[in-house]
């Protein structure tokens, strides 16, 4: 999802719950207050399943890192974790995350 399009989702958002296009100015501000929150949260949900490097992540997951060569996909076996910070230095991994936090949480089909 690119900044525009969440920007986009915060403005129908705050309009859909302040009273759309006819609301009155005292509520002009409540809008941008609530497109303001909704990105911040957007980008705060984005980028909370983030770690360093230095965090060491949990052995048996699968996890995806990011590093100076290209984005790469694990399976950590503890014998992999062992050696987590010849990874690091190794492939230069900058950030990593756990794939599952990057799964929907709700049921689209519903």
């Amino acid at each position: 999802m690119t900044k525009e399009q969440i920007q986009n989702e915060a403005v129908e958002y705050a309009k859909g719950k302040y009273g759309g296009e006819s609301a009155k100015m005292w509520a002009i501000a409540q809008i941008h207050a609530g497109r303001d929150g909704f990105i911040a949260g957007a980008d705060w949900r984005i980028n909370s399943v983030w770690h360093k490097p230095e965090e060491v992540p949990e052995a048996n997951r699968w996890i995806i890192h990011l590093d100076r060569l290209e984005c790469r996909v694990y399976w950590l076996l503890p014998s992999v974790i062992e050696h987590w910070g010849f990874l690091v230095a190794d492939q230069g991994i900058t950030r990593w995350a756990y794939i599952d936090d990057l799964i929907p949480t709700e049921d689209e089909t519903a």
